[in-house]
């Protein structure tokens, strides 16, 4: 099993160049189980409410890299539901199927 993790510099509050730069990052790699970086989509920030996935679009941004890359997918990300906000690692297959566990304190 081939396991690339990536060291990104995340690009603050910012989802669509995020996944534009593990993209490009990305590009020519190949491997079986992609990591990507706690809260990948959006770096650390403690205003939950202005950087949660609320239409799970960094859900669907794993799905889309795991099916192209024939890979698993697994990061953590800022999520919103229900009028509560977690910290969300999800883990996606290829064959888009989600596990994920949302970090408590």
């Amino acid at each position: 099993m081939k396991i690339i993790g990536l060291n990104l510099d995340i690009i603050w509050k910012n989802k669509a160049e995020n996944f534009n730069l593990i993209e490009k990052e990305l590009q020519n790699q190949e491997a079986d189980l992609f990591l990507l970086p706690e809260m990948f989509s959006t770096g650390f920030c403690m205003d939950a409410s202005e950087v949660s996935d609320r239409n799970l679009e960094s859900l669907e941004f794993l799905k889309k890299m795991a099916k192209e890359k024939n890979a698993a997918f697994c990061g953590s990300t800022p999520v919103e539901e229900n009028g509560k906000f977690y910290n969300r690692m999800y883990f996606v297959q290829p064959d888009s199927q989600v596990e994920f566990y949302d970090k408590r304190h």
